[in-house]
């Protein structure tokens, strides 16, 4: 599937698709332990359709189409799978001209380095910017309650 073919699908067949492709490459079935310590006999692990280009480029551009009609200053992503989506949607976007910074939210605070949990450029992403926070999985919220917290703890505004 091209570029030009996923972008020209409408949201309903783009939805569809990605769907199709969530159930061939990421449902499973078993016992599983999720994030939240929660046992579930099904697990969808969203990396596996994102590794795929056709896959990831589906879930681009769904979430492009919903990011252009948001009155937002920049783009951020949680954990591997949020990163990823944001990347891949800060990269998609400017190609269709569009421009948003990327603003990454850590898991845990690096011991080194900038010792931060929100990486950006505060330059481009100053005290107040309206942003709106990606994530491949929700199940009970818990890390995306903790990313929006880390967000506004340095002042970043979430947009919804």
């Amino acid at each position: 599937m091209t570029h030009d073919m996923v972008l020209a699908k409408n949201e309903a067949d783009l939805r569809e698709t990605l769907l199709s492709y969530l159930k061939t490459h990421s449902y499973k079935e078993g016992e599983f332990t999720l994030a939240s310590e929660r046992k579930s006999k099904f697990f969808i692990d969203c990396k596996r359709t994102l590794s795929l280009p056709y896959g990831l480029l589906t879930a681009t551009c769904l979430l492009s189409k919903e990011v252009m009609g948001m009155d937002i200053d920049a783009i951020a992503g949680e954990g591997v799978g949020g990163i990823i989506l944001a990347t891949a949607t800060v990269s998609h976007l400017a190609m269709l001209g569009k421009y948003y910074p990327l603003v990454i939210v850590r898991k845990k605070t690096k011991g080194h380095g900038s010792k931060k949990c929100v990486e950006r450029c505060e330059k481009v992403v100053p005290t107040g910017s309206r942003i709106v926070l990606i994530e491949d999985v929700l199940t009970t919220g818990g890390s995306v309650i903790r990313a929006a917290n880390e967000l506004r703890e340095v002042n970043l505004v979430l947009q919804t």
